[in-house]
């Protein structure tokens, strides 16, 4: 196995829903060179969501290909989306689509988990409520609908980076923190469910094909010669298995240590923190497991955030985001309330059957006004999780993700929270340099010359979003009685 030097370069890889994301990295986690491939989600059914792992084999292959061949590697960080159901058959083959973690088919499952004896047990032990997301719900729902691809499975994969870890390198390997949002982890013992829990739900076969649980950031195994043959790097190159996306946006946020909290808004979003102790289950936080063992990392995730943009981007066909926000922002101040829950909700409560709303309309709402409350919609949602996780407001979050591109959406954001939001160079990298930082071979850490923007909010607004805000906390409750009827209607 080839020796890792600080003058080594990186390849790093984030397996986005979105789309993959590439950089070839030095130690002190600058960037020399960054590639991207787009990635495609379907949707076969009403609350199915689905990816093809291998369309992210070849678009993986083709980047690290790009950034990577003939040059000085060191060592291969991957990073990308938790939560996933990936079918590998004895040969390694796949066996189906990837379920993804929005996929919300396994209702049903969900309540008859609820319903059982055991069901307060697998809450305290893995930490969290588990609802149809999660993937112990959907191999419940997979042996009883897809009995053929579930038995025929020899590997269950979790999450899109041990996928492409698995094909580099021969060995079957998840994350911690990737385990931790799966309902099929201990939590606090870092180890998966006895079988004896699994059998009351009728999956204890399922244990021995679950990969090997690792922290995140450790050294999965040496790149596999062939794959070196075509992706023209050296043979035995270390390849390290960081956290999910979530951790590694915690940690390369500068958040890997309590005392500071974060937000990220992409396709989905999340408010997060490292804590000493887990989150109680019941107050609408999910706790991950940290890659450092006497951590935690508390999250409030949101199933639908800047993903309200594309679909309001497509709808009324906008040439970009920027001129979304743009356009949407020129609008007034409107009474006009919009809830973002196109893909049903994880936080602060948990309702798949749950959508989207407009409360308000008037005959002079038009696209402007509509985009705002849009924006709008999506930053109370913001608010309503951060105080799901937090007793009271903090005075300063980090932003990252794709939607803080835009200063204009930044500031929004400050003035719906009333918050102070601080941006950090190059934040839509954070979540590369978390994989380095994760493996221990970043050597400059995000610290105060990190940060290069923040915004203040503007108190003459407090009024109004405070006003709005309280209308957003009473919408859904008194919608999901209807959201209940509509779901009974067939399509």
């Amino acid at each position: 196995m080839n020796k890792i030097n600080s003058s080594d370069l990186w390849l790093v890889l984030d397996i986005g829903t979105t789309e993959l994301k590439g950089a070839l990295m030095n130690s002190e986690g600058v960037i020399q060179e960054e590639s991207s491939r787009p990635n495609q989600t379907y949707t076969p059914s009403s609350g199915f969501e689905e990816q093809e792992a291998e369309n992210w084999w070849e678009k993986a292959c083709e980047i690290l290909s790009e950034l990577g061949s003939g040059k000085n590697i060191g060592a291969i960080g991957l990073t990308g989306q938790m939560q996933n159901l990936v079918l590998l058959d004895e040969y390694g083959d796949l066996l189906q689509p990837v379920i993804l973690y929005s996929d919300q088919r396994a209702v049903e499952e969900a309540q008859e988990l609820s319903d059982l004896d055991n069901s307060l047990q697998i809450q305290q032990q893995t930490g969290n409520e588990q609802g149809p997301s999660s993937v112990l719900c959907k191999l419940m729902w997979l042996k009883k609908n897809s009995p053929e691809a579930y038995e025929k499975s020899s590997n269950i994969m979790l999450g899109a980076a041990d996928f492409i870890s698995a094909r580099l390198t021969g060995k079957f390997c998840t994350d911690t923190t990737t385990a931790s949002t799966t309902g099929l982890m201990h939590l606090t013992e870092r180890q998966w469910l006895d079988s004896e829990v699994l059998q009351n739900l009728g999956i204890s076969d399922c244990k021995p094909k679950l990969p090997l649980l690792v922290s995140g950031g450790s050294e999965i195994g040496p790149l596999l010669s062939e794959k070196a043959t075509r992706l023209g790097l050296k043979n035995g190159i270390p390849v390290f298995l960081g956290p999910g996306d979530a951790g590694a946006n915690t940690i390369g946020s500068g958040c890997g240590n309590p005392g500071k909290a974060y937000a990220y808004c992409g396709t989905s979003g999340w408010v997060a923190f490292s804590e000493k102790k887990p989150a109680n289950p019941n107050s609408g936080v999910i706790t991950l497991s940290h890659p450092n063992p006497g951590f935690f990392i508390q999250v409030a995730p949101l199933m639908t955030a800047g993903g309200n943009f594309d679909w309001f981007k497509d709808l009324m066909e906008y040439s970009s985001h920027e001129e979304l926000i743009n356009n949407a922002l020129a609008a007034p101040l409107s009474k006009l309330l919009y809830l973002p829950y196109l893909k049903g909700e994880r936080s602060p409560f948990i309702d798949p059957l749950a959508r989207g709303a407009l409360i308000g309309l008037e005959s002079e709402s038009d696209r402007k006004y509509i985009g705002r409350a849009v924006l709008e919609g999506v930053c109370l949602a913001f608010r309503h999780c951060l105080m799901a996780l937090c007793e009271e407001m903090p005075q300063q979050l980090i932003l990252t993700g794709g939607t803080s591109r835009s200063q204009n959406f930044c500031q929004l954001f400050s003035d719906v929270l009333q918050a102070e939001i601080v941006l950090l160079k190059e934040q839509q990298n954070i979540g590369l340099r978390g994989v380095l930082a994760s493996c221990g071979l970043l050597t400059k850490k995000t610290d105060q010359d990190d940060k290069q923007d923040k915004f203040l909010p503007n108190n003459n607004l407090d009024h109004h979003y405070n006003k709005k805000y309280a209308a957003f906390q009473q919408a859904y409750p008194r919608l999901e009685p209807i959201y209940s009827m509509l779901s009974d209607i067939p399509n």
